[in-house]
């Protein structure tokens, strides 16, 4: 099995199965291109010869580090060799590409593709090609609207290279515990101005923190920066909140499972409140490209 398939309109996930016939495999090598697309695919920052059975006993190299973690937790390709059982790739979504590939690969917008070509004993057996789109923060508002009550003390979207970022936001607060929490959000579409797209959000947060299979919307938008924050545990919070370098990438990997998004300028917006009095807002702007 080698396929792409549609969860909307837009959004896909890869799967693959790799029938393997003589076992166990040893000696595996493989050559890895970056490609992006100028009048045809042609070679981008990336082409590498790499020994994969030494890579995995030790993987030092921060490139093919950060290609391997896209598919890791997707794939049973995750230990050492000898490999003595097919191979597979499962619901590998977009996602996956850019919070890793992010921090080492100067992507501008456009068209890319990874080319792989397998070995084992140094005889060619299998080629893998896909290829993929991009997204980038443009924007992140933070507005304190009680600062005796809480204050913005990090709000900023921080170039990793010329076209791929991250945000870091940390929120200081002056009056804890925190025992209630409420929580909107709003996914929003620039068109002639920012207007509501999808769906609008509102719920307690922390009942939602206490059972979060309840609400499958904002499980979603939690998932997207929940391993990037200390906003992960339920009421009270007697600290200071942060969300730390949280890639574009982290985003796409939950919305696009249930929301279609072709290409265009969207945001999301979102109000925090407690004690039914609302504290802040913060506003996230991004672009989507899309093949």
């Amino acid at each position: 099995m080698c396929r792409i398939k549609a969860v909307n309109r837009t959004h896909k996930y890869m799967e693959l199965r790799a029938q393997l016939f003589k076992l166990p495999l040893e000696n595996i090598t493989f050559n890895l291109k970056l490609m992006r697309y100028n009048h045809g695919y042609k070679v981008f920052f990336i082409d590498v010869n790499v020994d994969a059975c030494k890579f995995l006993a030790s993987p030092r190299n921060p490139i093919v580090r950060s290609f391997y973690n896209i598919f890791k937790k997707n794939s049973n390709v995750n230990h050492t060799c000898p490999y003595n059982h097919d191979v597979i790739v499962d619901k590998l979504f977009t996602g996956n590409l850019e919070a890793d590939f992010a921090k080492y690969v100067p992507m501008v917008n456009g068209d890319y593709a990874f080319f792989t070509e397998w070995y084992t004993n140094k005889i060619h057996r299998a080629s893998l090609k896909t290829s993929f789109s991009h997204v980038t923060f443009t924007n992140l508002k933070c507005s304190s609207l009680d600062d005796k009550f809480m204050e913005f003390a990090t709000c900023q979207i921080k170039a990793v290279n010329r076209s791929h970022k991250y945000l870091d936001i940390y929120t200081k607060m002056h009056q804890l515990p925190i025992k209630t929490a409420w929580v909107k959000v709003k996914f929003m579409k620039f068109d002639n101005g920012y207007k509501p797209f999808f769906i609008d959000l509102s719920y307690d947060a922390c009942k939602f923190m206490r059972n979060k299979k309840k609400h499958p919307i904002a499980l979603m938008f939690f998932r997207s920066f929940v391993n990037n924050t200390n906003l992960n545990h339920t009421c009270p919070y007697d600290h200071d909140i942060f969300v730390d370098k949280l890639y574009t990438g982290e985003l796409e990997t939950e919305f696009s499972r249930l929301i279609p998004i072709p290409s265009g300028d969207y945001a999301i917006f979102t109000e925090w409140s407690s004690e039914n009095t609302t504290r802040c807002t913060v506003r996230l702007y991004m672009k989507i490209f899309q093949k």
